[in-house]
């Protein structure tokens, strides 16, 4: 699987984009999955970073969110 951020243009830079939506194939295993935990994180705090409110599929309970 490839995850394309870096490609020109930049989604994430551009100015009309308000929310970036974390795909619930990250999310669903994520209490399991060191690699999950870790690609989540990375891609929301980029995200915060960048300005933007973030989406996320598969959030069922606080633990995950």
């Amino acid at each position: 699987m490839t995850l394309a951020l870096a490609c020109r243009p930049n989604p994430i830079c551009d100015t009309s984009v308000a929310y970036l939506k974390i795909a619930g194939i990250f999310v669903k295993d994520i209490k399991s999955s060191l690699s999950d935990c870790a690609n989540v994180k990375s891609i929301n705090e980029v995200g915060h970073f960048m300005g933007k409110k973030m989406i996320t599929e598969y959030v069922k309970d606080d633990e995950v969110l």
